[in-house]
């Protein structure tokens, strides 16, 4: 299994018909362990905005206790450090837990109002 936005687990197999990419009840696509090194780093232009609508947080440095505190695979491994375009379900899934805190780049940051109800970049 693969972790979704809560509520919406989805199997590997059942992305074998949407092309490979997982997409959860919104139809948004999902960062999967196959997929996170093409839509995660931040893009030449340094802004998540020019990423994808789901990847539109940006972190200054990915922790290394990402992928475990938001459940995912391990991709995070590979990226700890880098600064990052982090969906923003697994922002504040990651914040939500137990008093975590990110570096938000929020002139980089394409979905302010998802780090503003947080608290950040007010």
């Amino acid at each position: 299994l693969i972790m979704t936005p809560p509520g919406a687990w989805r199997t590997a197999a059942a992305a074998a018909g949407s092309g490979g990419l997982l997409r959860h009840r919104h139809g948004q696509h999902l960062l999967t362990a196959s997929n996170a090194s093409l839509r995660g780093p931040v893009p030449s232009s340094g802004t998540c905005a020019d990423s994808d609508a789901v990847h539109c947080v940006k972190v200054r440095t990915l922790p290394e206790d990402f992928c475990a505190i938001t459940h995912q695979t391990n991709w995070c491994s590979a990226h700890v450090g880098e600064s990052w375009c982090i969906c923003g379900w697994a922002y504040a899934s990651y914040v939500g837990s137990q008093g975590a805190v990110l570096d938000i780049d929020c002139a980089g940051t394409a979905c302010l109002d998802t780090v503003k109800a947080k608290g950040q970049c007010i």
